[in-house]
């Protein structure tokens, strides 16, 4: 298991460096983290793996504002789903970035409970807690998110969809468990269960 802070572009293109080089085609990164600004060359280099065949979940951003605004919540192609964050009612979260042209999917991201500090949990609210349910589909499903429903008030004037995963029988999940095993979750907030691992921290709202 890798941990990786409060880091700078460059670390954080390091990262992504050290995934092209051991990910495997299928293989999904969740980059729950977001910058001030775009960054080509952040985004570059999601774009590159994302032309290999890896799968992304990326947070839009907590700025209230166009996606298209900050990196890497810009970056467009089918291999990457940005998501926008929604409560458990399936509003529009106030402090979620928007973007018709760039948000694919919302999900739940208001008082989420997550790991913290010192062995505790928590509950904190952002779109790098959207992303990560994204992130398990992904895993699931490939690049096939399947939604229910629509985000409310979304400021957009068109609501995103929410992603949404009908449950596996026992069976199929029985079945593929060894797949799992083998498989490397790249997760840039939250633990995997299986593989390696990754951590990036953004500023949850609270």
């Amino acid at each position: 298991m890798y941990y990786i802070g409060e880091r700078t572009t460059s670390q954080l293109i390091q990262a992504l460096n050290y995934i092209g080089q051991n990910a495997k085609t299928g293989e999904v990164v969740n980059m729950s983290l977001g910058t001030d600004t775009n960054s080509p060359s952040l985004d570059n280099a999601v774009l590159t793996l994302a032309e290999k065949g890896i799968l992304f979940s990326i947070a839009s951003g907590n700025e209230s504002q166009k996606a298209s605004h900050s990196s890497p919540g810009s970056v467009h192609h089918p291999n990457v789903f940005t998501a926008s964050a929604i409560d458990s009612l399936g509003r529009f979260a106030s402090f979620s970035s928007f973007g018709i042209d760039l948000v694919d999917f919302a999900s739940p991201g208001v008082r989420i409970v997550s790991t913290y500090s010192k062995g505790r949990y928590t509950q904190l609210s952002g779109t790098p807690m959207a992303a990560p349910h994204g992130a398990g589909i992904l895993v699931f499903k490939g690049n096939n998110i399947s939604t229910r429903g629509f985000a409310l008030n979304d400021p957009n004037g068109v609501p995103d969809a929410i992603a949404s995963y009908k449950l596996l029988p026992v069976s199929i999940l029985i079945s593929s468990r060894n797949y799992f095993i083998r498989s490397f979750f790249y997760f840039f907030m939250f633990p995997a269960f299986f593989g390696k691992s990754f951590f990036v921290q953004d500023t949850p709202v609270l």
